[in-house]
């Protein structure tokens, strides 16, 4: 009777959601979207039931990432986050958020970033959020924020104030402590400004004998190139659906050593893609469709094996660096 008389008197509580609660309900799901729905019990939540645009990849939360003794924790205040929207009151005295619920790229980099917290707290000793500290909120934001530019710094600490902004929207919240930045200001735990991003544009504009070649080539690529990009993007589409299909196999794990550790050991260049979010990284679906095997074989013998962490060394090609 008190939980429920807590849910009617205030709408932004959630109550706590049972093992075969969906990941996302109902009220967030467009009409059409006919994506799966995982349950809060599973090991991996598919965000698919956010995802309209069917050009989009399917983004998915694998708990496994989550260190053990914080993943029950962790896994509530996600779901708060994916079901839930924070009070308008909060949204204006930050001033740096303006949106009560961002979108699934959001969610997910939001996410991402949580995860990484909990590793961090996992190895600090830390087994339960209401033990995280004013000291260790101030330790990770300068370690997470350690050459960032000022901007991304901001939107890094955003991201963690949403940790405890959505733990107090649970009808049963974990009791991790505010970060001191909500209180002290924001100023202080973000980078110097460096005087060169932002503000007015410094580049000194283009002559206009310049800017004519180039917007003639810029329609020249256009006109020339669009085929090509197009039949692209639809043998990405084919080839992500084709390794989406691929089941597990001990012949596609055999393929993929077979094509990964020559590589290696001769240290030729790997095939990598480039995100925003993950910099350079290992082609996962490339070497799958052109292996036979599995996305999730080719991420877990890369994630074992030290593949995952591809650097660019200035203009010479990405090449994997092995640990």
């Amino acid at each position: 009777m008190t939980t429920a008389l807590t849910i009617e008197a205030d709408p932004y509580i959630l109550p706590l959601p049972e093992p075969d609660s969906p990941v996302v309900l109902d009220r967030w799901i467009s009409a059409g979207n006919t994506h799966p729905n995982s349950r809060y019990g599973d090991d991996i939540w598919s965000m698919g039931p956010l995802t309209d645009n069917p050009g989009e990849s399917i983004h998915k939360i694998r708990w496994t990432a989550c260190p053990a003794p914080l993943r029950s924790e962790f896994r509530r205040i996600v779901w708060v986050l994916i079901n839930g929207e924070l009070r308008p009151t909060y949204i204006r005295e930050r001033g740096f958020q303006n949106r009560t619920r961002d979108g699934v790229l959001s969610m997910r980099d939001n996410i991402l970033q949580w995860l990484k917290f909990a590793r961090w707290l996992d190895r600090q000793g830390v087994s339960q959020l209401s033990d995280c500290t004013m000291e260790h909120w101030k330790v990770y934001a300068a370690k997470c924020t350690s050459g960032c530019t000022r901007g991304h710094a901001q939107t890094v600490l955003r991201w963690l104030s949403d940790l405890w902004a959505f733990d107090q929207l649970s009808v049963s919240p974990c009791g991790i402590t505010c970060p001191p930045w909500e209180d002290e200001g924001i100023d202080d735990y973000l980078p110097a400004e460096t005087g060169e991003a932002g503000g007015e544009n410094k580049t000194e504009p283009l002559d206009p004998a310049v800017i004519g070649p180039l917007l003639t080539w810029s329609i020249r690529l256009v006109e020339d190139f669009s085929d090509d990009i197009l039949a692209a993007w639809a043998e990405r589409g084919r080839m992500h659906a084709r390794v989406k299909a691929t089941p597990s196999t001990r012949e596609g794990l055999a393929a993929v050593k077979g094509y990964l550790l020559p590589l290696v050991d001769s240290g030729d260049l790997l095939p990598a893609t480039v995100s925003r979010l993950h910099g350079v990284t290992l082609a996962h679906h490339y070497v799958a469709a052109v292996t036979g095997a599995s996305w999730n074989q080719v991420h877990h013998f890369a994630s074992r094996n030290g593949l995952r962490e591809i650097t660019a060394g200035g203009p010479a090609p990405a090449r994997c660096r092995c640990r």
